[in-house]
Order: C-alpha cells, then structure tokens, then sequence
C-alpha cells in the first residue's frame, strides 16, 4: 500500500512533463504557422503594393479625358419671316480646367465642321454664374434635314473640337417639341364595335405652353372626332379627360386605320402636328398598335 502511495507522484510528474512537451511543441508549431502567415502578408503587401505603383503608372499614362463635362442645344428663338432660328450652344468646363471656347458651327452630321459652308457658326460667348459657357447661332430652317452641332475650343493653345449635339431633323430645334404621351384604349369591349381613348396625355419638353391644343381622331385619314386639350398643373401637360371619353367611341370595322394626333400652335404662329398613336383594326377583336418616333408636321405661317 506504501509502496503505490509512493508511485502516485512520480506518475503524475510523468503525465505533467508529457503533457508540458505537448504543449511545447503545440506552441512551436503555432509560431512557426504564425510567422509562415506573417511572411505571407508582407508578400502579400509587398504584391499590393507593387499593383499600387502600377496602377499610378497607368494612371498617369491614360491620356486626359474631354475638358467639357456637359453640353446642350437648346431653342431660343424663331424668325417666322425668315424662316430661321436661333439656337443656344451651352458647354460646361470640366473642374479645374481652363479653356476658350472659339467658335460653334452647325454642319450636316456627314460633313466635316471644318469644310462646312452650309450655315453660319457662333463666334461670341458668354460665361454664366455656374461657369457655363453660352453663345447663340442662327441658322436657316431646312425641313427634313439633319444636323449636327460642333464646338471649337483651345486648352493650353491647343485645339480641340467635341460634338454636342445631333438631330435627324431640325424640327428637334423648335420651340415645340413632344416629351411624352401617354393612355388607355380598348376595342369592341362590349361588342359595339367601336375604339374608346381613355386619359389621354402628351407632355412638351421643357414646359412649353402651347397655344389652341387639340386632340385629333383620325380613322382612314380624315378627321372623325376633334376633342380640346386640357392643360394640367404641370406645366406643358394636357390632358384629352373628358373630351375624348364622351364622344362615346369611334366605330371602326376590320381594315380601317385610326390615328390619334395632338395639334398646337406657338408663340412664333408654326403650327404643330404630332401623330401620337396608330391602330390598324385587324378584325372584330384584334388591332395592331403603333407608337410613331417623331412623327411631327410643322406649318410655317404665310
């Protein structure tokens, strides 16, 4: 009994030592993963570091994009017995940049500005409170033709020119110009036999107030019915409620075509047609719906 007394410690000194050397070695292998991780990071951080520097190289090798953040063609003004209008050309500089606006000229976009000899260009401008840059350009209107709009300007008396705008047409730079429209249609719902128009809408751009606006129905080219329209609280908005919705229905048969057109005037006299939707009835229960893309007819007083 003694004798196992005596044992007793020297096994328990055993266990402690062995589990001591365990621990050790469990500490020894921890530092070597810690510094294995730590080599890793500062290669890792030498790597980052290294793309930084590469990605300032490249930074300061791309070449500096346009000086101009922002630019617009907008109408000002029209010369109904001379049959032109006058144009503003706006150009915002880029933040810290420092240029002179030379000139703008209207061109064909299939002629170069330099060679163009078609209109006149804007030689004069003006730099507004919020650092736009302004000048006016007067041009003769041509139907159906196309143009583009092109700035000259010096940075560190170098030249440079920058597009800023381009139209497929010049009614696009006509005081009156649709934004938006917008409504509900249905056909033979009850079996009548007729199309019905229900809140109707168009918007102009930039809010323009349009004189004598009309809705016009069409069905196979002449006017059927001839509704008011009525101006909303935002501005340039008119709505065809409740006009269009208490003629009660066109009564259309398979073959016809029906357009919905909304007419106005200027402050200038041209006078505007906008063709808004087509249907073609295709039978008694079927139509094919169109949405023209500027679909517009402009009459310039005599």
């Amino acid at each position: 009994m003694k004798k196992w007394l005596y044992g007793a410690p020297l096994a328990l000194c055993v266990v402690l030592l062995a589990a001591v050397l365990w621990q050790s070695q469990k500490l020894d292998a921890l530092n070597t993963e810690i510094s294995s991780l730590t080599a890793a990071l500062e290669q890792q951080a030498q790597e980052t570091s290294g793309l930084r520097e590469q990605v300032e190289e490249l930074q300061h090798s791309v070449p500096e994009g346009s000086a101009l953040t922002d630019w617009s063609v907008a109408p000002v003004s029209v010369d109904p017995d001379r049959r032109e209008l006058t144009v503003r050309v706006s150009v915002t500089p880029a933040e810290g940049r420092d240029i002179r606006v030379d000139r703008a000229i209207a061109h064909r976009p299939d002629v170069d500005p330099a060679e163009n000899q078609q209109w006149p260009g804007a030689y004069s401008f003006d730099e507004m409170t919020d650092g736009t840059i302004c000048g006016d350009l007067t041009l003769p209107y041509a139907e159906e033709s196309p143009v583009a709009f092109t700035v000259v300007y010096y940075e560190d008396r170098e030249r440079h020119t920058q597009e800023v705008a381009r139209h497929d047409s010049m009614d696009a730079l006509l005081p009156v110009r649709l934004a938006e429209n917008w409504g509900e249609m249905g056909y033979n719902m009850s079996g009548d036999g007729r199309l019905y128009l229900v809140h109707r809408s168009v918007t102009l751009a930039d809010g323009v107030t349009a004189e004598d606006p009309v809705f016009r129905l069409l069905k196979n080219g002449d006017v059927a019915v001839e509704a008011p329209a009525e101006p909303l609280e935002e501005p340039g908005t008119y709505s065809g409620y409740p006009h269009l919705e208490s003629f009660g229905g066109l009564p259309c048969s398979a073959g016809d075509r029906v357009e919905l057109r909304f007419a106005c005037r200027d402050s200038y006299g041209l006078r505007y047609e906008f063709t808004l939707h087509t249907w073609d009835i295709l039978s008694s229960w079927q139509t094919a719906e169109r949405w023209p893309e500027g679909g517009v007819r402009v009459t310039w007083p005599e």
